[in-house]
């Protein structure tokens, strides 16, 4: 049995008023019932007249809504984005106008924090992770341990050992 007020999200119901899950279904159905665009063009101007759709309907724009008015998969749309041509970029700018209507959303404290990280990585491939390279660059040249030494302020030892010559680090400052 669902509870609205249980902090696990799959106990959650939608918080939503009487009516107001059919009155979306409804808005859905006229949606998915479009033709699916042939040329760029058409993508272009279904695009706008998506957006516009959104404004008369009062709908929240989104990339899955976006391609169900397309008549496509949110898979689709990533490919055309990634072909490139008009039609990606037409896609590019759509989802652009959807990452800063989420940023904005999330910024004003409309959205809620989990909400807009999981769009956004998801949509829009953010990350949260950071990558550091540490490895050398290809014009780099390995370092002597003299010039090791004298970058951080060492002196060098060698000490003999059964004919072996180890270097052993003296730190002046000690």
């Amino acid at each position: 049995m669902s509870n609205r007020v249980s902090n696990f999200p799959t106990n959650q119901q939608p918080d939503v008023e009487p009516g107001e899950i059919g009155t979306l279904v409804a808005k859905m159905e006229q949606l998915r019932g479009m033709s699916k665009p042939k040329t760029d063009t058409e993508v272009a101007e279904r695009v706008q007249w998506y957006f516009r759709w959104c404004i008369d309907n009062d709908c929240r724009p989104g990339v899955e809504m976006m391609a169900l008015s397309l008549g496509v998969t949110r898979q689709t749309l990533l490919d055309w984005q990634r072909k490139g041509g008009r039609r990606g970029e037409t896609i590019t700018a759509a989802k652009q106008l959807l990452a800063a209507l989420l940023e904005q959303w999330g910024v004003c404290g409309k959205l809620n924090p989990a909400t807009l990280c999981f769009l956004m990585k998801n949509h829009f491939a953010y990350q949260d992770n950071v990558q550091i390279d540490v490895g050398r660059k290809e014009d780099d040249k390995p370092q002597s341990l003299d010039e090791i030494a004298a970058r951080y302020g060492v002196t060098q030892q060698r000490i003999d050992t059964a004919g072996d010559t180890l270097p052993v680090a003296d730190f002046a400052d000690e």
